[in-house]
C-alpha cells in the first residue's frame, strides 16, 4: 500500500512542477509596433527658376499595386515574395502617404494657382497620376 501512494503522490507532483514552473517564469513585455511615414524636403521650385503656371493642378488618388494596400511594413529576399515586420507599421498606407507626400510638394511649388485633390470640383488643366509599383529605401 505504501508503493502505491507513493507512485500516486509522486504523479500529481510530476504533473503539478510543470504548470507551477510556468507560473513563475518572468513574461517580458512585448515590444511597441513602430510607425512610419514618408517624407520628403518641401522647397519652393520658383527659388530654382521653375515656370509659373497660372493654372490649377489636380492630384490623383495613387494606384497601388498589390501588397501596398496594407499598413503592414513589408520586406523581400527573392522576387515574388514578401515577408512582413512584425512590429513596424506605416502609419496609413504606402499608397495615401504618396499621395500626401505629392499634394504637399506640389503646394510648396509656387508656380500653380492651386492644387487640388481628386474629389474637388474645381477644374484643373494640369493633373499628375501615380501609380505606385516598388518602394524601396538605401
Amino acid at each position: 500500500m505504501k508503493i502505491s501512494s507513493f507512485f500516486c503522490f509522486g504523479s500529481v507532483i510530476a504533473l503539478i512542477a510543470p504548470l507551477l514552473a510556468g507560473c513563475s517564469t518572468v513574461l517580458e513585455r512585448p515590444q511597441e509596433v513602430v510607425t512610419y511615414r514618408l517624407s520628403a524636403p518641401v522647397e519652393s521650385l520658383s527659388k530654382l527658376g521653375a515656370p509659373t503656371l497660372d493654372d490649377a493642378v489636380r492630384i490623383y488618388t495613387v494606384a497601388a499595386a498589390s501588397g501596398f494596400d496594407t499598413t503592414r511594413m513589408a520586406y523581400s529576399r527573392q522576387p515574388q515574395e514578401l515577408v512582413y515586420y512584425t512590429r513596424s507599421r506605416w502609419v496609413a498606407p504606402p499608397a495615401d502617404l504618396l499621395f500626401d507626400v505629392l499634394k504637399q510638394s506640389f503646394e510648396a511649388f509656387d508656380g500653380f494657382r492651386t492644387v487640388v485633390g481628386p474629389a474637388s470640383r474645381l477644374s484643373a488643366r494640369w493633373g499628375v497620376q501615380v501609380e505606385l509599383n516598388e518602394l524601396t529605401h538605401q
